[in-house]
């Protein structure tokens, strides 16, 4: 359920969770320009920071809330207090100094000692801003990690323009724009559950050009879970792209599917994937061969039951599911009754597709009650998939007429029996 509230900067930073950025996300990305723009709004007074989406289904047995979007406002607001703490040390407002550590980490109540951090940033800095911005105990000055240049070239500029900018505030300043940031506002929306999280995630940014479809593509691997080490798998891919991972993947999709808009780039390839990455089939097809020898072999049973026993007739097609380790298993003896169904409606689409290559024109598809034992994201995959052809669905769940927004939508009709 969709939760909307108000809340303060001062009321997120206080509230007893500690906020993590998932590995779905999009890399930490402001730069230099954003963080001048941030300065010059909360120097003028407090502000509506816009919307936050927190996936809060950890928050009661791990106290973890998940930054769905807005991951980089968050951020840039811990750097900023990392810069502010640094202004406060330097001038000896050793108050300030705790209390701004106090929004950057818990605190241990029986030694005053800073400890775990309230954000987990982005896998893209999150080991430099854990020794950094969010250490109690760092210097504020030294960024001596040669083996993280990467992540130090992202948080570095952003967190010196700060530096530089507080550089002549004294006590009553730092206070003055404390108040403003802490006062300044977003509209938390909450959610508490982990799919609803991803499909909100998609919704939010595929509208706009703040993430691209690399981003969007990122998203939606880890929200299907696309492979046992997809982390490890994701950073070699961005290694072996030259950090142009957009480049490479429109000229994957170009070279083997044809061209599309970069505005498309992901709805085509989330067409693309949702065919070969949810389930992928195999068909095998058995024949029943007709000899001497078989005919002598089956002869006096054929005749005990008075059927036929060999011949075309009996010719099968076998449909097996093909697992991650690429092992075959036949869905008629052992898949369930949705991976039966799966399994038939991808033959379908194979059929359909075959007759239109042929004829040149699109055939009328006709699904037959298909939805009834598939789960949510089953039903709305073959909604996707049958987007482009003209379909009659019949189905007994009424759960079916949600998906396909019948009230904002012409094309789709419904009889009610």
């Amino acid at each position: 359920m969709i939760k909307p509230l108000d809340k303060t900067v001062r009321g997120i930073l206080d509230d007893s969770v500690r906020y993590v950025v998932p590995e779905y996300q999009r890399n930490f990305e402001w730069h230099k320009e954003h963080a001048e723009e941030f300065f010059e709004d909360i120097s003028a007074g407090s502000v509506y920071f816009g919307t936050l989406v927190f996936d809060t289904s950890k928050r009661q047995k791990e106290k973890e809330t998940i930054i769905v979007d807005g991951q980089q406002r968050l951020t840039t607001i811990f750097i900023f207090l990392a810069a502010c703490r640094l202004r406060a040390h330097q001038i000896h407002s050793t108050g300030q100094t705790s209390a701004i550590q106090s929004k950057l980490s818990f605190i241990d109540d029986t030694t005053g000692d800073s400890g775990t951090p309230k954000l987990e940033a982005s896998p893209s800095i999150n080991e430099i801003f854990s020794q950094t911005i969010v250490n109690g105990i760092w210097d504020g000055k030294t960024f001596n990690f040669t083996h993280k240049k990467r992540q130090i070239a992202k948080i570095k500029p952003i967190y010196s323009y700060f530096v530089d900018k507080l550089s002549k505030f004294n006590k009553e300043e730092i206070k003055d724009i404390l108040e403003k940031l802490y006062d300044s506002s977003f509209v938390v929306i909450e959610i508490e559950d982990t799919q609803e999280a991803f499909d909100i995630f998609e919704r939010t940014n595929a509208r706009g050009m703040e993430l691209n479809a690399a981003d969007l593509l990122k998203n939606y691997l880890f929200a299907r879970q696309a492979s046992d080490n997809l982390s490890q798998d994701w950073e070699s891919i961005i290694e072996n792209s030259s950090s142009n991972i957009l480049r490479m993947i429109k000229y994957y999709y170009v070279s083997n599917y044809g061209y599309t808009p970069k505005k498309r780039l992901f709805k085509d390839l989330k067409k693309h994937g949702e065919i070969i990455d949810s389930k992928e089939f195999l068909i095998e097809y058995k024949e029943n061969t007709f000899s001497l020898d078989r005919f002598n072999q089956y002869h006096d049973k054929e005749l005990l039951i008075r059927k036929t026993l060999i011949g075309p007739h009996r010719d099968e097609y076998h449909i097996y599911m093909i697992n991650k380790s690429l092992a075959k298993k036949d869905i008629h003896m052992y898949g369930s009754r949705s991976e039966q169904r799966l399994g038939l409606f991808w033959l379908k689409i194979n059929e359909l597709k075959y007759l239109e290559s042929f004829y040149g024109k699109k055939p009328i598809l006709l699904l037959d009650d298909i939805f009834s034992e598939l789960d949510h994201y089953n039903q709305k995959l073959i909604f996707n998939l049958i987007g482009n052809y003209q379909t009659v669905v019949t189905s007994t769940e009424k759960e079916v007429i949600k998906l396909i927004n019948l009230s904002d939508d012409a094309s789709y009709d419904t009889i009610n029996l």
